[in-house]
């Protein structure tokens, strides 16, 4: 069920104020999240096991711990990825709500 339709299907309009509060600190939370999460990828990115992997490529440095650090970036940048895309939408039916209500 889509957030818009369980906000409208309620009768107590402070009821659905109180509903639009709590999405809105969920939504506040995720952006945090999101940030966080880009943060902790750049950090992770600037570690020397990911710094320069053409030169250790070419020079056959790029081991098992230069593989590791880059899939755990992978995992870090596909995080932040998530969490912006779940604010998004989030956000995006918010808009949707208020509008609704116009």
């Amino acid at each position: 069920m889509k957030l818009s339709h369980f906000i409208e299907d309620m009768t107590d309009l402070s009821r659905a104020e109180r509903a639009e509060n709590i999405l809105l600190g969920v939504l506040s939370n995720l952006r945090n999240a999101t940030d966080n999460a880009y943060k902790d990828y750049i950090d992770h990115e600037r570690r020397d096991e990911c710094l320069g992997w053409e030169a250790k490529i070419d020079r056959g440095e790029f081991g098992e711990k230069e593989l590791k650090a880059h899939r755990l970036a992978a995992e870090k940048l596909g995080a932040y990825r998530a969490l912006g895309r779940a604010a998004t939408l989030l956000e995006d039916e918010l808009h949707k709500m208020r509008a609704d209500e116009s």
